[in-house]
């Protein structure tokens, strides 16, 4: 679902409350895209997401090896933040 947030050819970004919107209307697990990277993605996760797609901040990372272990980490703070309440 998105953009949710500004990304180079994808268009106007929808944003959290638009992918709240998503998540709440469906039954169905909903992915954000658009935009996300380590710095947002408990955002979108506090939104509904139950995935996420780190295209970009990926492949146009200047060391992809560096933003993939930055992505991971800030995961892995969320999955143990989800294991403490």
């Amino acid at each position: 679902f998105g953009p949710v947030f500004a990304t180079p050819g994808k268009g106007r970004p929808v944003g959290l409350p638009a992918l709240r919107q998503a998540t709440d209307a469906t039954g169905v697990p909903v992915f954000a895209l658009g935009g996300v990277g380590a710095a947002n993605a408990a955002a979108c996760f506090e939104h509904g997401a139950r995935g996420l797609a780190f295209i970009r901040s990926v492949l146009a990372a200047a060391d992809p090896a560096a933003a993939v272990r930055s992505i991971a980490t800030a995961c892995e703070k969320l999955v143990q933040r989800a294991g403490k309440s």
